[in-house]
């Protein structure tokens, strides 16, 4: 029969091989063939032009083999490729040679290659060189088996036909191992009963109607799509089993790119890489099983829906996406959503990430459940591009939860959150823009930014965050609230108002307020009138605290707050009163007023700004100039700069007492007789004629050193005529001291001296009165060469300042008093140089001089005696300084009086103040930031000092001395009056 067979013109080129007279081995041309009795067949070098058949009558295990030198091209009308087929038997393309099929196997109509037995196993393994290409009417690959038997492709070769790869098992598993590009109407196709699908891609799979599909009774399908996927459904699997689809390439696909249906307990697991474009991107469902869905980064671009996930039993849903999902066409497709889960009774998770955005245009997010428990947490973005809601929930019996740290937008018709049944609670720690509108219960933890929340209605809020009604210059409406709501320390509640309406939060049960901010939007030409009321807030259980205050973005109105038992009020105050300032220190206070009052606390800041607009309008300059407090510091700047200046000059004297002195270590000189008076030689006697006349006395130094005490009494007092211009008070200043030094004479040409004194200062300008009692403390030195002299001192003083300023009342509040206790330091400095020219008892000294002094006051803050403190100031540390420079001419005079010398003195000069500035800065503390500087009188700039006095010595230890000065300039007049008592040893 072998040989009858081997003989025939189609197997001419055929012949059994050496492993047996089944064995067929083919190396030349043959035709069409059908191998009856054949275990093997292998193509060597072989070209077919009809169909192969391997078909033992007796069944059995069977093999198939090609080389790519090989090749089958079937052009028969209805005649496949190679036919493999066996009963009770395997099909294996590694038999006999291991090296499966490398040729090409082509069918005009049929398939291509099919492999079909009962209760056995189809291993067929393809190389890379392989083709198999099928007819329009069959398969590139079909693959068949019954019973238990496995199917095991690994294809290597590029597969197509109008099913590019067709495989149905009963009980056996199939196994797909694609790695190259399959195409076909429906690409790659693989059914069973009970046995396990799994099918792995490396390679494209194109199809038209179907890329891969799979289904399985009761096996478990599993599938890792490497490669890109098309077709009108990209990838299809139902089972009663588990699924598992991993599709790392991009699928494409006009109707659903990915579709599951799990049944039974069976669950659905489906995760993503690549970008997947569908009508609907994912589409799966469960019954009891759980329904889990990972897209990629690769996201989803569905002209319906992105993700559509179900679980109609006791199944459970979980979505997590990692990439974008845009849902949705301008063509507009109802029930468009991003992500769409529906359970049952089962959970549903949603989870997108942070930077990644899901929109669909009849939402972004849907979720429904009949009795189960739904969570949508949201790090990026979720939003509707159409008329639907962002998020819609549907719990009916069951309840959801969304917690939002990104961003939620609103619909066309703003709304971000739809509730239609069900219990819901929004936690949002991001961006909720729009309505939130429920008919079921809804509870909102608002701990981040919710935008445009007017004309919302749920049933319960907690805001420790930001609400913003709607957008400036929008219409102003409700958020309703059916429960109660609250509102913590760092909440803000921004309302819109109108000159005739304004935003709302209506709380059908209690309002509960631990601090926040209420923030007022407004229009800036709205016609607003000051003691305008509004209601920010009604709530019909009654409202339980208060907000810390009001910021307002108005330029000219702030708001008040007050509170009833039911509702919290907006009252509009004017806030800029620098139109009304006549003087530069009342527009500096209303400036600073106007910068701070759009930020009202629950203090006194708003009972300030209430009292100013209280105020009529020609009475609000008045209140401006007293709440300025003018003079407080400058005042006492002042009469400490007096102060110091006269201890200073206390000790200026003592040294021009020093230096007019002589002899120089003496007050006064011996009493000797005319140079040209004779005397008395010892031993002779009267008359004069006949007395030896004595030679002229010369006078020396003879560098005796000396030591000198003095006390000294100082006071003064002068007037500062105020500035006009900037609107600062006259000021009057007093001053009275006690010093006492010691100085010690090195030499004839050099002194030095200390001195320590006491003062009492007192000051009156306008409202602010004050006192002060000083400590000096001063050190001085001199010299002297011929008539050149030059001297310098340098003193340290200290003031205990105490101050009272008087408030009168402003708008309903009753006038205060404010008092002040603080500390100020001086360090002054004093350098004089001159040349004394000198007669026997007359002299004139040409001198100038410089004082440079810096006064520091200490910061402070102002107590009410009177009062709750409305007005009260603080005063920050703040310095001063006075820089005159005096060029003058002095004249002196001794009068020999027998023992005692007196001798009158005068001196006038021109003295240059090179500091004049005399500022103060203040904070009303009832606003804090609200600080303004206040200028002050100040010393004219110019005057003519004079200075007198008279210094009495009665012998060379004791003197007494007096001084007056004065300074006379345009506006400005100081005196002051010296005197005391000098000893010198």
């Amino acid at each position: 029969m072998a040989a009858l067979i081997a003989a025939s013109p189609a197997q001419a080129g055929c012949a059994p091989g050496n492993s047996g007279p089944r064995d067929y081995l083919c190396t030349g041309p043959i035709g069409a063939t059908n191998f009856i009795d054949a275990r093997t067949v292998a193509l060597t070098g072989s070209n077919a032009t009809g169909k192969i058949t391997v078909a033992p009558t007796v069944g059995g295990n069977i093999g198939f083999t090609m080389d790519a030198s090989s090749s089958v091209n079937s052009t028969g009308y209805i005649e496949g490729g190679v036919e493999l087929s066996t009963t009770n038997g395997n099909i294996d393309t590694t038999t006999p040679s291991g090296s499966g099929i490398n040729g090409a196997i082509t069918s005009n109509s049929a398939s291509a290659l099919s492999a079909y037995t009962t209760n056995g196993n189809i291993n067929i393994k393809t190389g890379s060189g392989g083709v198999l290409t099928a007819g329009r009417y069959g398969a590139g690959l079909d693959a068949r088996t019954t019973g238990a038997g496995a199917i095991n492709l690994d294809l290597n070769a590029k597969v197509s036909g109008y099913a590019g790869v067709y495989t149905s098992a009963a009980d056996g598993a199939t196994n797909i191992k694609a790695g190259a590009d399959i195409s076909g109407v429906y690409a790659l196709s693989a059914t069973s009963k009970a046995g396990a699908i799994t099918i792995m891609t490396s390679g494209a799979v194109l199809g038209g109607a179907s890329g891969v599909r799979a289904e399985s009774d009761t096996g478990n399908i599993s599938m890792n799509l490497g490669g890109e996927i098309t077709g009108a459904t990209g990838v299809a699997a139902r089972t009663a089993g588990d699924i598992t689809i991993n599709a790392v390439g991009k699928v494409t696909s006009s109707g659903v790119g990915i579709l599951t249906k799990a049944t039974g307990n069976g669950a659905s697991t489906v995760t993503t890489a690549g970008r997947i474009t569908a009508f609907d991107g994912v589409v799966t469902s469960t019954e009891n099983g759980w329904n889990t869905v990972n897209i990629g980064a690769g996201g989803i671009s569905a002209t319906h829906s992105g993700v559509i996930a179900t679980a109609s039993g006791t199944g459970s849903v979980k979505v997590q996406v990692h990439g974008d999902i845009s849902a949705g066409s301008p063509d507009g497709y109802d029930m468009s959503y991003g992500v769409a889960a529906a359970t049952n009774s089962g959970s549903i998770q949603i989870d997108l990430d942070a930077g990644k955005f899901i929109s669909g245009a009849s939402g972004g997010v849907f979720v429904q459940t009949q009795s189960g428990a739904a969570t949508i947490n949201n790090a990026g973005s979720i939003k509707s591009t159409g008329d639907g809601p962002a998020i819609l929930i549907d719990a009916n019996n069951g309840s959801a939860t969304v917690k939002n740290s990104g961003i939620i937008e609103s619909s066309a018709d703003g709304i971000a959150i739809g509730v239609a049944s069900g219990a819901a609670l929004v936690t949002n720690t991001g961006v909720l823009n729009g309505k939130v509108i429920s008919n079921g219960v809804t509870t909102v933890n608002n701990d981040g930014i919710w935008e445009n929340a007017a004309g919302s209605y749920i049933q319960f809020l907690k805001n420790t965050g930001v609400i913003n009604m709607g957008p400036a210059g929008g219409p102003t409406g409700v958020l309703t609230v059916t429960g109660d709501a609250s509102f913590g320390p760092n909440s803000y509640y921004n309302a819109r108002i109108t000159a005739t309406s304004n935003d709302v939060i209506l709380i059908g049960g209690k309002a509960t307020i631990t601090g926040g901010m209420v923030k007022i939007t407004a229009q800036q030409d709205g016609g607003y009138q000051r003691g305008s009321r509004y209601i920010l807030m009604r709530a019909l259980g009654g409202v339980t605290g208060q907000f810390d205050g009001v910021l307002s973005d108005m330029s000219k109105f702030t708001g008040l707050l007050s509170y009833d038992d039911k509702n919290v009020y907006l009252t509009i105050l004017l806030r800029d009163f620098r139109s009304y300032a006549l003087t530069r220190n009342q527009w500096s206070v209303a400036n600073a007023i106007y910068w701070s009052s759009a930020k009202l606390g629950v203090g006194l800041g708003g009972q300030l700004m209430l009292a100013l607009n209280q105020s009529a309008d020609s009475s609000v300059a008045a209140s401006l100039t007293q709440l300025s407090g003018d003079g407080v510091v400058t005042g006492a700047a002042n009469a400490a700069l007096q102060t110091g200046h006269l201890f200073t000059s206390v000790l200026d004297d003592q040294q021009s007492l020093w230096r007019d002195s002589m002899p120089r270590d003496r007050i006064v000189r011996a009493i000797a007789p005319f140079a040209y008076a004779p005397t008395r030689v010892e031993g002779n006697q009267w008359p004069v004629s006949r007395q030896n006349y004595a030679p002229r006395p010369v006078r020396r130094d003879d560098g005796v050193q000396r030591w000198r005490v003095w006390a000294s009494g100082f006071g003064g007092r002068s007037s500062l005529r105020g500035d006009a211009v900037a609107g600062s008070a006259d000021q009057k200043l007093n001053s009275y001291g006690g010093v006492l030094g010691v100085d010690y004479q090195m030499g004839s040409s050099m002194l030095f001296g200390v001195a320590l004194g006491g003062s009492s200062s007192a000051f009156n300008a306008g409202n602010a009165q004050g006192s002060a009692a000083g400590i000096h403390v001063g050190a001085y030195t001199g010299f002297r060469v011929k008539g050149f002299y030059g001297t310098a001192s340098i003193a340290y003083s200290n003031f205990a300042n105490k101050t009272t300023r008087t408030v009168g009342a402003i708008g309903a509040i009753a006038g205060e008093q404010e008092t002040a206790s603080f500390s100020s330091e001086e360090v002054r400095t004093r350098l004089e140089v001159g040349r004394r020219i000198a007669t026997e008892n007359f002299a004139v000294t040409p001198f100038t001089a410089i004082e440079i002094a810096h006064l520091h006051t200490k910061p402070f803050i102002e107590q009410a005696a009177g009062g709750v403190g409305m007005f009260t100031l603080s005063f920050k540390g703040q310095g001063v300084a006075s820089t005159p420079t005096f060029i003058g001419l002095k004249a002196e005079a001794n009068l020999d009086l027998g023992g005692s010398i007196l001798t009158p003195w005068i001196a006038l000069a021109w003295r240059h103040e090179w500091s004049t500035s005399r500022t103060q800065t203040a904070t009303l503390t009832a606003l804090p930031g609200a600080s303004f500087v206040i200028i002050g009188a100040k010393p004219a700039r110019d005057a003519a000092q004079v200075k007198g006095g008279v210094n009495l010595a009665f012998s060379q230890t004791v003197a007494l001395f007096a001084t007056f000065e004065g300074e006379f300039g345009t506006k400005n007049p100081v005196y002051a009056g010296k005197g005391g008592m000098k000893m010198a040893w």
